[in-house]
Formats: C-alpha cells, sequence, structure tokens
C-alpha cells in the first residue's frame, strides 16, 4: 500500500495545486480493488481538501485559515456550494477521527462527487 501511495503521490505534477488534491482522491479511489477503508477514508480526506483548497482560491484567501470560516464565507456567496463544502467537512473530520466507525465505498463516492461540483463550479465561474 505503501508503494501504491508513493508511486501516485509522484505521478501529480508539482506544484501542488487544488486540483492534484482532487486527482489523488480519484486515484485512491480507482485503485482500491480489494475495498480497503483506509483508502476510502483518504479519498474523503483528499477530495475536501481539493474543494477547500478551491475555495481559499476562490475567495482569494491565503495562510491558515479555520475550515468553519472559509465555509461560512463561501456559504455567504453561494449558498449551494458552501453547504456542500460543509457536509463534504463534517465527512471528512468522521473519515480523520472517528477510527471506530465504518467508512463505505458509498461514503468515499459521495465526496468525490461533491468536491468535483465544488472545483469545477468554482473554477469555471469566478
Amino acid at each position: 500500500m505503501i508503494l501504491l501511495l508513493l508511486s501516485l503521490i509522484q505521478a501529480i505534477d508539482m506544484p501542488v495545486q487544488c486540483q492534484s488534491f482532487y486527482d489523488l482522491a480519484d486515484k485512491l479511489y480507482q485503485d482500491n480493488p480489494q475495498s480497503e477503508e483506509i483508502l476510502f477514508r483518504s479519498t474523503i480526506n483528499r477530495a475536501y481538501y481539493g474543494a477547500f483548497h478551491a475555495t481559499k482560491i476562490y475567495l482569494g484567501l491565503k495562510g491558515e485559515i479555520p475550515h468553519s470560516v472559509v465555509i461560512s464565507k463561501l456559504e455567504r456567496k453561494h449558498r449551494y456550494l458552501g453547504g456542500l463544502l460543509g457536509s463534504l467537512f463534517t465527512t471528512r473530520k468522521d473519515a480523520d477521527y472517528e477510527i471506530g466507525a465504518s467508512i463505505t465505498q458509498s461514503e468515499a463516492r459521495k465526496a468525490l462527487k461533491k468536491a468535483d461540483i465544488i472545483i469545477h463550479s468554482l473554477c469555471t465561474h469566478p
């Protein structure tokens, strides 16, 4: 599994961009023939951070900013997208911190879809 992650990271062009996080999330999801939960968790994490960084860029925010502030600012500009980012944030926290909870393939697929909507909406409609 470590070799898989290293090869995926090396496959992404540098410098890292918000789309790079999403691309890695998608690769983790697609390259998971044994349906390993840890890869579903990692998919959700990377998908969220792709959407989070796309939002920061869209809003012109730099540096370390609390996630709740970024989500609130997006909700004020785009209620629907802000709601998606807030939902994705909750899913990401569960995937990262609720070790006893079961994280499913369906949750990972939904996280990818939400991140895709956010990233493409913000990157194509400034």
